[in-house]
């Protein structure tokens, strides 16, 4: 997915060349998503290969995350950006100019990891507390809305046409709401991810 969005995608500077100005590619959610998502699939790998406590402690702990950010990354994309005309005008516009792999690009970087979050909640042994979700998701979406703030007041511009809406219409208020409601789907996603394994364990083992 990363080497998808890196190489054979349109470079951050010509894609996004106001949005990324200042921060890159760092501000997008989906490269922060796959660098976690990367990450954790290490740690997962490591768990299996070295087996310990600690490690598998991290694995449960992070797993809120780990699927919220999956759930994110694949079926926002294609409900929210995939189908919308001016993506699909900008994905055409790329690949008739020197980036014949944009759409390739796009879908591997999205559509593999709902289905491998899945997976996961398969195979985990143990489900991470009501807790481990609240902690693993809340820094997470605190830290990139304020990125996404922090990005707004450099460059004028939100990065999403939704958020783009809410301030046309409502201002502040608008933002702040829509921004609110970003943070209860997420929490509400991994709390998905743990009722997944808590109903496989109760019954299905």
């Amino acid at each position: 997915a990363n080497f998808a969005d890196l190489y054979l995608g349109v470079p951050c500077a010509i894609e996004y060349p106001e949005l990324g100005r200042f921060l890159g590619r760092w501000v997008m959610l989906t490269f922060q998503t796959n660098v976690f998502c990367l990450g954790y699939s290490l740690l997962c790998t490591a768990a299996a290969t070295w087996p310990s406590r600690e490690l598998d402690e991290w694995v449960v702990r992070l797993f809120p995350l780990y699927f919220m950010l999956a759930l994110f990354l694949t079926a926002g994309y294609y409900t929210t950006v995939h189908f919308n005309k001016s993506s699909r005008d900008g994905r055409k516009f790329f690949a008739e100019n020197g980036y014949p792999y944009i759409i390739l690009s796009k879908h591997a970087s999205h559509g593999h990891a709902t289905a491998l979050a899945l997976m996961m909640s398969a195979v985990l042994n143990e489900a991470p507390s009501v807790r481990h979700v609240i902690f693993s998701t809340g820094p997470f979406l605190l830290e990139y809305l304020l990125l996404t703030c922090l990005n707004y007041r450099l460059t004028g511009k939100w990065m999403y046409p939704f958020l783009d809406d809410a301030a046309k219409k409502n201002g502040v208020r608008g933002v702040a709401l829509v921004m609110l409601i970003i943070i209860a789907i997420g929490a509400i996603c991994g709390l998905f991810g743990k009722i997944i394994i808590d109903f496989r364990l109760h019954y299905w083992s």
